[in-house]
């Protein structure tokens, strides 16, 4: 009677780890039958077209999530795109883009208004993905 109780007792205790362990897993989403996300996607907005002196506006910039159920969402811009104006860009002569790099000039100047025309190459993550996309500054 006694082992018959530990068996039991023993069995339970199992269970009740298998459960506490299933539900403390990484990937609940999974699971749950939720999508995640596989990538992402960033462009400017359509018709989007900054000029040298003009303002940087954030919102501008369209950041997509492609999801595991081949759906997609959007993302908030803020939550994937920083831009500052103390990151300083070169521009690479074997694409014609303008690429971060210590040694080369700033996009933006203390008011966040561009002060180079070109094509900027700048990046947006999001979850751990990562994506480049092209951002052009006309002339005046």
């Amino acid at each position: 009677m006694k082992k018959t109780k530990i068996t039991i007792f023993t069995i339970l205790i199992i269970i009740l780890l298998t459960i506490a362990l299933v539900g403390c897993t990484d990937n609940k989403d999974e699971i749950e039958g939720k999508a995640t996300i596989v990538g992402i996607e960033a462009k400017l907005v359509a018709d989007t077209k900054f000029k040298v002196d003009s303002n940087f506006d954030i919102s501008k910039i369209e950041v997509t999530a492609h999801l595991s159920d081949k759906t997609s969402r959007k993302i908030d811009t803020m939550a994937a795109v920083s831009v500052n104006n103390n990151v300083k860009f070169k521009l690479d002569t074997s694409d014609n883009k303008f690429k971060p790099n210590e040694s080369g000039i700033y996009m933006l100047d203390s008011q966040m208004k561009f002060t180079t025309e070109g094509v900027f190459v700048l990046t947006a993550s999001y979850n751990g993905f990562e994506t480049k996309f092209d951002l052009t500054v006309y002339a005046k």
